[in-house]
């Protein structure tokens, strides 16, 4: 019986003894918590005293903070400022602006593509409110869980839509929502893929009742929605170049071209409130058959404001010559494929001129790269008031000489987009060494009699410079701006400057001012090079009214 007692007591003993135990350690924890809560908020305290953010508005503060967003590299960058203080954290989360930065980043490659972030998504959507036009970059794969949130979807103004890559998402998930304030798309996707039957022939205009921009990269999708939605404004067609993560990065991703330009023609003429059109990278392939297109075919589009065409240069000139447009409306032609200048883009069948009001142009042949020629030509109505702009490249063949270039056939063909007496301002840039210009200068200089200003920044200005001397050249020329490039110990372009300047001013030509600059290379210094004598720059002097002359040393 003692024994049994004593076991009992010792038990008791025992519990009782864990039982402190247990309230020591709780007690211990429980300070250890309060130290950590103390140390929290003092830290807090301090983070909330810290210099940036007491001297710094929350309004600044939130601007640096927009600028971090995501990357490719770290998606989740801008959700790690939340992580350096709770004053930066509060600030962040009662923002919404701070949002729209990850709804709609730089690096449209590096969200929504990935379905592990689509969480974050879904709450960038939820604390942008109460924004009511978001401006959205997404990928087809989100499609399906933006039609869950319809009120956060309905608030989207600005849609730019990637489903090239997402084959497995039916793009029906689209049509699905109903985006009433949407105004401009960018879609992009590939109907040979077995999604254009289900897109292009849903008619849009009723979920999508504002749409005025559309951009794409499918041409039979653009043609659809052109005719359905009279509302729009600005159409873009044409491929977009690979997203970073490609390997090609320079190849333009384009869903489809035009088979002919004539489907063209007809849905243009259900558009003729256009303000702006493009169209690249989409007119039938080079060689192919071209349809016959009416010659009666006229397009008019009275309120457009931009034009840019690119493509093959009978498709471009086949496309201009049939669509008449304001003469403010601004033109950029470029063609893609190997031709001899870039006058070839320009209409041909036209007795008026595109754009009767530019007075100045830029004309400009280089070598931009090896084996290209580039040329590019443009022309303005005021200084910086461009309203036209071609551009072409040439490859160069076998069958064609490496220095090889008809200037004039360059110049001649020109006067088809504007009209010459109306030219008061001519600058040559031809960064390309020609043995001869094929009288492509003296073309040029009798056929704009009216100019003014002429600037010649000439690899081989000797032809550009011996025809400023024939009779009856540029009779109202005033300021003239010549650039050498020292390349040659002879000095038989200075002699050629010389004399033309001479004749002129013995004709009653006088110039009022001359602006000369030799740029000569570095080490082209060391071996001497030609200059102007003293007694040239003193007959200079004489014959015209303001000389300036410098030399500048290149690398």
């Amino acid at each position: 019986m003692a024994a049994t007692i004593q076991h009992v007591v010792s038990e008791s003993l025992v519990r009782t003894e864990d039982v402190r135990a247990g309230e020591r350690l709780r007690s211990v924890e429980a300070q250890e918590m309060a130290s950590r809560q103390g140390n929290s908020s003092s830290h807090s305290m301090h983070n909330g005293r810290d210099v940036i953010n007491e001297k710094l508005p929350a309004e600044v503060l939130l601007l640096i903070f927009r600028g971090m967003t995501p990357s490719q590299d770290d998606a989740m960058a801008p959700i790690r400022l939340t992580h350096v203080c709770r004053s930066w954290r509060i600030l962040i989360y009662q923002w919404p602006v701070f949002w729209l930065g990850i709804l709609n980043p730089a690096d449209k490659t590096s969200f929504t593509y990935n379905p592990r972030r689509f969480p974050f998504v879904l709450i960038a959507f939820e604390k942008s409110q109460p924004v009511a036009d978001l401006a959205v970059s997404l990928h087809g794969a989100f499609l399906s869980t933006l039609c869950t949130i319809p009120d956060h979807a309905s608030r989207i103004s600005t849609l730019w839509l990637d489903c090239s890559h997402d084959v497995g998402n039916g793009m029906d998930s689209l049509f699905d929502l109903h985006l009433p304030r949407l105004e401009r798309l960018s879609l992009w996707f590939y109907c040979e893929r077995g999604l254009y039957n289900s897109l292009a022939y849903t008619p849009p205009v009723v979920h999508f009742p504002r749409l005025s921009y559309l951009r794409t990269n499918c041409m039979q999708l653009a043609l659809k929605w052109m005719a359905m939605n009279p509302g729009i404004r600005s159409l873009v067609c044409g491929g977009r170049y690979s997203d970073s993560y490609s390997k090609n990065r320079n190849i333009p991703l384009r869903c489809c071209r035009f088979n002919t330009l004539s489907i063209m023609f007809k849905a243009l003429e259900r558009c003729s409130n256009l303000e702006e059109l493009e169209v690249k990278h989409c007119f039938p392939t080079a060689g192919a058959p071209f349809d016959r297109l009416d010659a009666d075919v006229h397009i008019h589009l009275q309120k457009l404001k931009f034009l840019r065409l690119c493509g093959d240069p009978k498709s471009v000139r086949d496309t201009l010559e049939r669509l008449t447009f304001p003469d403010t409306a601004r033109i950029a032609l470029r063609a893609v494929y190997a031709h001899r200048s870039p006058s070839d883009l320009l209409p041909r069948r036209h007795v008026l001129p595109v754009i009767p009001q530019i007075r100045s142009l830029v004309i400009s042949v280089s070598q931009a790269r090896l084996p290209f020629r580039r040329t590019s030509i443009l022309g303005e109505v005021e200084p910086g008031d461009k309203r036209l702009s071609l551009l072409a490249e040439e490859v160069a063949s076998e069958d064609c000489a490496a220095y090889f270039f008809d200037l004039f056939a360059l110049f001649r063909g020109l006067t088809a987009c504007y009209s010459p007496m109306n030219i008061t301002r001519i600058r040559v840039e031809c960064y390309w060494h020609l043995d001869g210009d094929g009288g492509g200068y003296s073309w040029l200089y009798s056929h704009h009699p009216r100019v003014i200003e002429l600037v010649l920044d000439v690899f081989s200005p000797g032809d550009a410079l011996s025809s400023l001397g024939a009779g009856n050249i540029l009779e109202h020329l005033e300021h003239l701006t010549v650039v050498i490039y020292v390349h040659e110990t002879s000095d038989k372009e200075y002699r050629t400057m010389m004399r033309a300047l001479e004749v002129r001013a013995a004709c009653s030509l006088r110039l009022r001012s001359l602006s000369f600059t030799q740029e000569v290379d570095r080490e082209v210094v060391e071996y001497g090079y030609p200059s102007l004598t003293v007694k040239q720059i003193a007959r200079l002097n004489e014959i015209v009214e303001k000389v300036s002359i410098k030399t500048v040393i290149t690398d």
